[in-house]
């Protein structure tokens, strides 16, 4: 084994490593580097540290990179071994050698992110210092860099015990971790990234932070220097005292040495948010929620301002929301002060300019933006919090910028930032025109999450969803301007003079050079190419006495219309000739009906198909276990995976224990199948209903009623969420479901229907049908559903509905699952969708 710096010889050997690496990618690799041309702009225009390449057989095998993410931190950003050379150490000493590099360069700490399937790469990090950060996918953070000045062999020397899962914090501490070495251990302060405690033979000092304290657990003999105050200690002694301070250090001095420990400070205080998070207002009587969260005594908390007061008492440790009905009299900013807490209403009917601290708003009736005016940070919103945006400077050093203060002027309706030769105007309209004058590369990065689905002109205008569009797919494009829809919301970018363009899942990064002006807008006008493409069809809702039907185009305007069968109805939804064809045969047992729909721009018949009931499953549900089911038969045959009634960890990143489960989760933690909760269970006609009242620490504040609801041969589980809370709450909620299956292949549907088979490592794909094949069945599910690949444990479902409940507010999210004999059937079932049971 051999470990190279990277330089523009290596460009075409590791292009050939990464098209040996393609099945070990999620979507692979094919659309990320296509030659060497790729690989060298890549490398010179991200500003890496360095990129280190493991060289065997005369082949690049490996490849690491890493880059500053700011003055104390590095972000290892790609990490990629050849298959064929995985189990041989290449990963580890890649890693090793980036850790080894930021110690050298004088970095705190090394940061990293990957995916929940891969299970090789976790134990590898954790061997060189890296923590798995609780409430996150797998976020990795190592401080290595912080303690090698105590320890120089600290591969060799490291007892870090190497388990693939999250890693707790210490108990005495507020995110505190330590690492074991052979002759002492360290503790690490996560918050402040610092050294805030030692200890080895015959000596031990640690210093924590709790309720606004400072707490020094000492045993040796010397002194410390406390706010420049000696203290002799000989032997054991616990210090403590009240902090204002937002960090706090003593020097430790025993035998000559002199140790500094350092911790941030946990106040006690009261945290106060938001619903709307983003306080701007267009309506001249509007309404809020401010959610207050005590983690003070019992309080009676003051809510002031010139628009309304209020009192509220909240106890320790009670989160509590209050409903606020505001009616502003002018345009302007409302400052609302809660105990020590300002929250700035803004309130707008054309457009508003104000600063607040180190921050700048800028705000019309369509979008808003906020600009830090120290580092340099620019975001957008729309004003129901479709989209978020994020644009930086590139071209100097992250930490500069991080530390250089922006100014400004206004001008009308114009605000002007600028900073050294960086200048940008933003102007206020119903869109926001963004322009720049720089001799810098600038950055645009927008990551529109909740669009479903993207529209770019290439060499023809294509429309794609977030599973199938990866970095590097769209970088001619033929016209400069992207489009985001989602329902009837379309978001429209356009810019002048653009460099490149790159896309990865649902973030797109725009890389402009000098003078250049990029507009955001909802679409008021067609876009190039598009304005005649009209996509008409019928998509059946299935029920059995009535019928809706829709037409839509590429931009999701609406074309109103008439169905005509039994009366007058409007339609609402889509329809695709490719999906017809594929679903033109149809079964005796689902009717076919004719239907005509007549608008002022045509007249047309199609066939709509209604779906009758037979056959049969059977399914067993364990109600110890969050009401999952845990068997589901078709002919004596398992379709489930499932431990039950042993509950076993049989994927390392997510220990379910199989079957069909409802899963819950908020913003701060991921999603988690409910265990150990009763439900009760009961029998009513065909259907069998479960239902619990969860009282967790993550779901507080929700009841959860989770259905299975069995019609023949079809089982559609349902979860209904309500909030019980006083405040709203963004919830995810839904199922897993885990398949019996082997060497499985995925039938999904995108814009027709796709295949892919199961390989040894992760994918997904999100979709509203998909089947999974397995021999002689076709496993088949419908609804809002990511179908996803476990590698060796196959390939499974997950349902996740993002929802916001207010307060007693009710939602449901459900799939409809059926067990078929051939494709053809498994295809049908897609017609079930819309199934009102």
């Amino acid at each position: 084994m051999k470990l190279i710096s990277f330089t523009d010889d290596y460009a075409k050997k590791v292009v050939d490593m990464f098209k040996r690496s393609q099945e070990g990618w999620p979507t692979g690799l094919d659309e990320v580097i296509i030659d060497e041309r790729d690989i060298l702009d890549w490398y010179h225009e991200s500003k890496y540290i360095e990129w280190y390449l493991a060289e065997e057989d005369d082949k690049i095998v490996g490849i690491c990179t890493f880059i500053e993410n700011d003055k104390d931190t590095v972000y290892l950003g790609f990490l990629n071994v050849d298959p064929l050379y995985h189990g041989r150490g290449f990963g580890k000493e890649l890693v090793k050698k980036c850790v080894e590099k930021s110690i050298e360069l004088g970095y705190k700490k090394v940061t990293l992110g990957t995916w929940a399937g891969n299970m090789k790469a976790v134990p590898v990090y954790k061997k060189c210092g890296f923590f798995w950060i609780p409430d996150t996918d797998v976020d990795m953070v190592s401080f290595i860099p912080l303690v090698a000045k105590l320890e120089k062999d600290w591969y060799n020397s490291l007892q870090k015990k190497i388990e693939v899962k999250k890693d707790g914090y210490e108990k005495f501490g507020e995110k505190i971790w330590s690492y074991k070495f052979k002759d002492f251990k360290v503790y690490i302060d996560s918050e402040n990234s610092s050294i805030c405690g030692i200890e080895k033979k015959n000596f031990k000092a640690l210093m924590y932070s709790k309720d606004s304290k400072i707490i020094l657990d000492l045993d040796f003999r010397g002194h410390i220097i406390l706010d420049d105050e000696k203290i002799e200690i000989d032997g054991k002694k616990n210090i403590e005292k009240e902090s204002k301070k937002e960090k706090e250090y003593v020097y430790i001095i025993s035998n000559g040495e002199s140790i500094k420990l350092e911790c941030k400070v946990v106040k006690k205080e009261i945290n106060v948010s938001s619903y709307p998070e983003n306080l701007y207002f267009n309506k001249k009587k509007s309404e809020l929620y401010i959610i207050i969260e005590n983690k003070k005594e019992d309080s009676e908390i003051n809510i002031e301002s010139e628009l309304f007061s209020k009192k509220i008492r909240v106890k320790k440790g009670e989160k509590k929301g209050v409903k606020i009905d505001v009616e502003f009299p002018k345009e302007g900013i409302y400052p609302v002060k809660i105990d020590e807490k300002t929250l700035y209403l803004r309130y707008v009917e054309d457009s508003l300019v104000h600063g607040e601290n180190e921050k700048f708003y800028i705000d019309n009736s369509k979008f808003s933006c906020k600009m830090d005016l120290k580092g340099g940070k620019l975001t957008f919103y729309d004003n129901e919090k479709v989209f978020e945006i994020e644009e930086r400077i590139i071209g100097y050093p992250p930490s500069k910028i991080k530390d250089s203060k922006f100014n400004y002027v206004i001008e009308g309706k114009k605000v002007k930032f600028y900073i050294e030769e960086f200048s940008k105007e933003i102007e206020l309209e119903d869109c926001l025109k963004v322009g720049y004058k720089t001799d810098i590369p600038i950055k645009f990065r927008t990551n529109p999450k909740s669009f479903e689905k993207m529209v770019l002109p290439a060499e023809k205008v294509v429309e794609v969803n977030s599973a199938e569009v990866d970095f590097g797919a769209f970088k001619k494009l033929k016209d400069n301007w992207i489009q985001y829809k989602n329902k009837n919301e379309t978001l429209h970018i356009e810019w002048e003079n653009s460099k490149k363009v790159q896309t990865s899942g649902w973030r797109s990064e725009i890389l402009f050079e000098k003078d250049n002006t990029v507009t955001f807008s909802h679409l008021k006008r067609e876009s190039p190419d598009i304005k005649d493409w009209l996509d008409i069809g019928i998509n059946p809702k299935v029920i059995e006495t009535d019928f809706e039907v829709s037409i839509k185009n590429l931009i999701n305007k609406k074309i109103e219309g008439k169905l005509i069968y039994n009366g007058e109805h409007n339609f609402v939804l889509g329809y695709n000739e490719e999906f017809k064809k594929k679903f033109s045969e149809i079964p005796e047992k689902l009717q076919r009906k004719k239907i005509k729909i007549s608008t002022d721009k045509f007249d047309l018949e199609k066939d709509i198909v209604l779906a009758k009931f037979d056959g049969d499953i059977d399914f067993k549900v364990s109600p110890e276990h969050a009401g999952s089911v845990y068997s589901l038969k078709k002919d004596g045959k398992e379709v489930l995976f499932s431990t039950y009634p042993t509950p076993k960890e049989f994927i390392w990143f997510n220990p379910f224990y199989g079957g069909i489960f409802p899963t819950v989760s908020k913003k701060e933690w991921p999603i988690l199948p409910l265990r150990k909760e009763k439900f009760t269970m009961e029998k009513i006609k065909d259907r069998y209903k479960l239902s619990t009242n969860v009282n967790t620490k993550k779901l507080k504040n929700l009841s959860l009623e989770c259905f299975y609801i069995k019609k023949g041969d079809v089982l559609i589980p349902k979860v209904v969420l309500k909030n019980n809370a006083s405040y709203p709450q963004k919830i995810y909620f839904g199922f897993g479901i885990f398949l019996n299956v082997q060497n499985p292949k995925l039938w999904y549907m995108d814009n027709g229907i796709k295949n892919r088979k199961s390989t040894l490592f992760e994918f997904w794909i999100k979709t509203d049908w998909a089947c999974v094949e397995d021999k002689d069945r076709f496993i088949t599910c419908v609804g809002d559903i990511t179908a996803m690949s476990f590698g060796k444990h196959g390939m499974h479902f997950t349902t996740k509905k993002e929802a916001v409940l207010f307060p007693d507010e009710s939602k449901e999210n459900r799939v409809i699952l059926k067990v078929c004999d051939t494709l053809e059937e498994a295809k049908e079932t897609y017609l079930l969708k819309d199934l009102n049971i």
